[in-house]
């Protein structure tokens, strides 16, 4: 069985409110499941991922946004544009192009009015 990319939120936390504003934080870090660290021009290149944060409001995607390297170790974050108050679910998605290497995490969370 092959490794395969392991996403863990930094922000926002699944459960947090969070307040009403154009667009939230949002980041991640993304390693392999064995618990290797992606970072730049590693063994596993943070280039190499493509890294996105799609949001969704009553089951419909209604924002996403590519997450970019902060250059710290598996670190990966973005802004994505917010649509008023009431509960979200923020999914994160990654792969990597060179070795079909893949993860998906989710989590929910809500916007105060």
């Amino acid at each position: 069985m092959s490794a395969q990319l392991a996403i863990q939120f930094i922000s926002p936390q699944n459960g947090q409110m969070v307040n009403n504003g154009q667009s939230l934080h949002v980041s991640a870090y993304v390693t392999l499941s064995c618990g290797a660290p992606t970072c730049a021009g590693g063994r596993y290149d943070a280039a190499q991922l493509h890294v996105t944060a799609e949001l969704f409001r009553d089951g419909l995607p209604v924002s996403a946004s590519r997450m970019s390297f902060t250059g710290d170790v598996s670190e990966f974050a973005c802004e994505i544009a917010l649509h008023g108050p009431g509960r979200y679910e923020l999914t994160i998605s990654a792969m990597d192009g060179n070795s079909g290497m893949a993860g998906r995490a989710r989590c929910s969370f809500g916007v105060r009015p």
